[in-house]
């Protein structure tokens, strides 16, 4: 019998959206450092935030 093995790495964050003046509370799941999905978001500009405040591109 073969293990599998779990390669993703997911990373659950809470921040605040600095998208605009609503300082909405973002929930963010992120894998393999990329946002994978998020809740809280009261305008489209919190995608762009989270991704912003939390990937970090080398």
């Amino acid at each position: 019998m073969q293990k599998k093995q779990h390669t993703d790495c997911l990373d659950y964050h809470r921040i605040i959206c600095s998208g605009c003046s609503n300082r909405c509370y973002l929930d963010v799941k992120m894998k393999d450092g990329k946002v994978e999905s998020l809740t809280g978001d009261g305008c489209r500009r919190g995608i762009i935030s989270a991704k912003k405040q939390l990937e970090h591109n080398n």
